[in-house]
């Protein structure tokens, strides 16, 4: 018997291709944005210390293009069983993250969108990256059927 939310949601047809797009334009608009703002994401490394100050300038700039690729490879459906398991990693790490600042009380901006956008550390960036997370986890499960 067929999974019900696989057998009755919308997923498996033009929800699927919805899920993929928005995942797609928010991971190419926030690589972007973090382009211009490398500073920023940097900088909010260093606050969250969770990596190596010299690690944080490299990170810093290799996350946006992995980001950007990512996006571009989703909104075509290239190599696409690839670039969903880059991005359930992504938003897992992005996900680990929130809820780490939202536990030891952060309240900087996340540096998610660079300053063109605030994202506060708080409940609303975590129930963000929660909901981008099961958007990914869908895509993975219908990519690997």
């Amino acid at each position: 018997m067929k999974n019900l939310a696989t057998k009755y949601l919308f997923w498996k047809g033009w929800g699927n291709d919805l899920i993929r797009m928005i995942l797609g334009i928010v991971l190419l608009g926030a690589g972007f944005i973090k382009l211009i703002y490398t500073q920023e994401l940097v900088g909010i490394f260093e606050v969250i210390g969770l990596t190596p100050l010299f690690l944080s300038a490299f990170i810093g700039l290799l996350l946006p293009v992995i980001e950007i690729v990512t996006g571009i490879l989703l909104l075509f459906k290239w190599e696409y069983r690839s670039a969903v398991g880059v991005t359930v990693i992504l938003l897992f790490i992005f996900w680990v993250t929130s809820v780490y600042g939202l536990t030891v009380g952060l309240e900087n901006d996340s540096a998610c969108f660079g300053s063109a956008v605030e994202s506060h550390f708080g409940w609303w960036m975590t129930a963000r990256n929660t909901l981008l997370l099961l958007g990914g986890l869908i895509l993975f499960k219908s990519a690997t059927d």
